[in-house]
């Protein structure tokens, strides 16, 4: 039903939301409106661009002794944030140009783009509504090969907060999520997932929050659908039902979290279905006025690209540190651990199963309220059951970046 319906009126959703972006774009901002055009600069290294196992040969793969490779980035781009009376319009767009240094043929224009009207009716009725573009290089961390695959994903959404009274609010969402491929030998990860959720909350005078919420979310691949030349459809439904939680114990300490029961039904081969408990649970804390630790547990079902897999259950744990100890300087660190287990896959082989631990850092200058100068590393090393799945890397980032 839910696909049906967004089928039937995505054109008209798409059409109205553009339309609202060039009306504004034509708009002069009021004062108090901001309008913030920026480009930006950055220069990426990575150690083991195409995620090659460490078992495998590079020379075999890439023709040479090396699996590096450094890319040159420029980005154009503009926010906007338009108020006009209770209603907010925020509009953000950006086009970006990559080259690499060795593997040419990955070079590529990408594109990222996001409106969203913040809306507000009378004191008992808010919301949001919104659309979301981008193009981009996709990620070697399951392709594994030399393959450029520049994707396109697009999402329309929206949702309403209804107010019972000062206690008690029902809140309803609604979401279409497109991926499309733009290689031939990955149609089969095309796909189109459309989703709705409702919910009942408790809020306190502290704007704590405690509520439950139930999912549903259909998906269809269309690159998979059952034809004469193909017996294998990964359609699936999915439904979740959750506790959630938004409490601010004092004005230094905030825990957000979801716990619920997950439940995922295939078209075809139901031995690859799930059923189980899933959720996130994130802890806030500002030590002080320029340091603030966060801390993250979770155990979730998730997309994944992978020819004989639909989904992962992914468990994991993530530490991290933020220190700002100047208006014009930042810090950051996050150490993670993630589990990853292919209970989506048909059986081809012994049962995959990952580990990944990652290391990251961050470190930022303003020298002018307009100039961001920031520079951003990672380590990562994934292990698997399954051959040639392995690789660890390392990445680092310098970049620059100037607002008008």
């Amino acid at each position: 039903m839910i696909k049906k319906f967004l089928g039937m009126h995505k054109a008209r959703a798409l059409t109205l939301l553009y339309g609202m972006f060039l009306m504004l774009g034509q708009a002069s901002a009021a004062p108090g409106d901001t309008v913030q055009p920026y480009v930006s600069a950055s220069v990426v290294h990575d150690t083991n661009l195409f995620r090659l196992s460490s078992s495998r040969d590079p020379r075999l793969a890439l023709g040479g002794d090396s699996k590096s490779d450094t890319i040159k980035r420029v980005e154009a781009g503009a926010v906007v944030d338009y108020v006009v009376g209770r209603q907010q319009i925020m509009l953000k767009g950006s086009a970006v140009q990559n080259w690499f240094e060795r593997f040419h043929f990955l070079n590529y224009d990408g594109s990222d783009a996001r409106v969203t009207w913040n809306w507000q009716l009378g004191n008992l009725w808010q919301g949001d509504l919104g659309y979301t573009h981008s193009r981009t290089l996709t990620t070697f961390t399951e392709i594994q090969a030399l393959l450029r695959d520049v994707r396109t994903q697009q999402s329309a959404f929206g949702s309403a907060i209804y107010k019972l009274d000062p206690d008690w609010r029902i809140r309803t969402g609604a979401r279409w999520y497109s991926l499309e491929s733009g290689s031939p030998q990955r149609r089969f990860f095309n796909r189109e997932e459309a989703s709705a959720s409702v919910g009942v909350e408790h809020v306190n005078e502290a704007n704590n929050s405690l509520g439950v919420e139930a999912k549903y979310t259909e998906a269809r691949f269309p690159g998979r659908e059952v034809t004469p030349l193909s017996i294998l459809d990964n359609g699936y439904t999915q439904t979740e039902l959750s506790s959630v939680a938004d409490w601010r114990y004092t004005g230094q300490s905030r825990f957000q979290g979801r716990l619920g029961y997950t439940q995922r039904r295939h078209k075809q081969l139901s031995m690859r279905d799930f059923d189980g408990v899933t959720g996130r649970l994130a802890y806030d804390w500002s030590v002080s006025g320029k340091t603030l630790v966060n801390a993250a547990l979770w155990r979730e079902v998730g997309s994944i690209d992978d020819t004989i897999n639909t989904y992962v259950v992914t468990k994991g744990v993530s530490l991290g540190a933020s220190w700002f100890p100047t208006s014009k300087i930042f810090v950051k660190g996050e150490a993670a651990y993630k589990s990853r287990d292919f209970l989506g896959e048909v059986r081809v082989g012994p049962h995959r199963e990952d580990d990944i631990r990652t290391l990251s850092a961050s470190l930022g200058y303003s020298p002018l309220t307009n100039v961001q100068l920031s520079l951003d590393g990672i380590m990562e090393k994934r292990g698997s059951t399954r051959i040639f799945t392995d690789y660890n890397y390392s990445n680092v980032v310098a970049s620059v970046k100037i607002a008008f």
